[in-house]
């Protein structure tokens, strides 16, 4: 077993624009205006990290910004202005993380956690919720020594809370291939496919409501067709091709 704790403070100051008392016409009922009292934003980051070797990787993380930087609506007569504002934001996140070989030549990995998140201004009182789960499988399994079958799902669900709205988004993707090694494995090919899955609604938005005046904005995110992607490795060096690996994207969430 291994540990691992991490923590980091990281301080960003408001740009020019943000501070800027020009104020813009957005559309025919919103304005924007930077805000000149506007303070720089303080981030403190903890992660910890427990390795139970060949078993199972648990991540916590801890992220608290105090005077965070984020958009404000307010009415103003008859125009509807967005700002900036300072408000304290709070990220938490615990997740999994496992890579295994099973009978048959068969590799597996997996990547889930689950992550809420709170915002409030010093206008309000109580805290905006919201949360994100995430799912990254994989499987590959070597039927010959020049011949592997590959699988993936990933599935990510955002709720993310805005100081007077909400955002939805997501991702969500199901993938199946083939892959084999030529030429002393110096020469990769892969097929794969894309297939279109809908486990989760692909309706998203993004919402704001105040007193006196509500926008939302949708977007669908549906893709009705199959993706076929054919690609090539070809290593010129005294080494051999690197064999298709999952992008791992819980890496890239981190």
């Amino acid at each position: 077993m291994s540990i691992y704790a991490n923590y980091y403070c990281d301080v960003q100051h408001p740009n020019l624009d943000q501070l800027s008392v020009v104020t813009f016409q957005r559309n025919a009922f919103l304005w924007h205006k930077g805000n000149p009292k506007l303070k720089a934003k303080i981030m403190h980051y903890m992660q910890y990290r427990v390795d139970l070797k060949n078993i199972i990787q648990l991540t916590y993380l801890y992220k608290h910004s105090s005077r965070e930087i984020t958009p404000w609506y307010y009415i103003n007569g008859d125009r509807v202005i967005e700002t900036l504002i300072n408000g304290d934001y709070v990220h938490q996140y615990i997740g999994l993380n496992g890579n295994y070989t099973l009978p048959h030549n068969i590799e597996a990995n997996f990547a889930a956690n689950y992550q809420w998140y709170k915002r409030r201004a010093e206008e309000q009182t109580s805290w905006c919720d919201g949360h994100t789960w995430y799912l990254d499988v994989t499987a590959t399994w070597q039927a010959h020594k020049r011949l592997a079958f590959i699988s993936g799902y990933f599935l990510r669900y955002d709720k993310e809370p805005l100081l007077q709205g909400e955002r939805y988004g997501q991702s969500e993707q199901l993938i199946l291939g083939i892959q084999t090694s030529l030429l002393k494995n110096k020469f990769s090919m892969m097929l794969a496919m894309a297939i279109p899955t809908s486990a989760i609604s692909k309706r998203t938005y993004n919402k704001i409501i105040i007193p006196d005046y509500q926008y939302t904005t949708w977007n669908n995110d549906k893709v009705n067709n199959a993706i076929v992607q054919l690609s090539f490795r070809y290593n010129i060096g005294k080494g051999t091709a690197s064999k298709w690996q999952n992008t791992n994207n819980s890496e890239i969430e981190k």
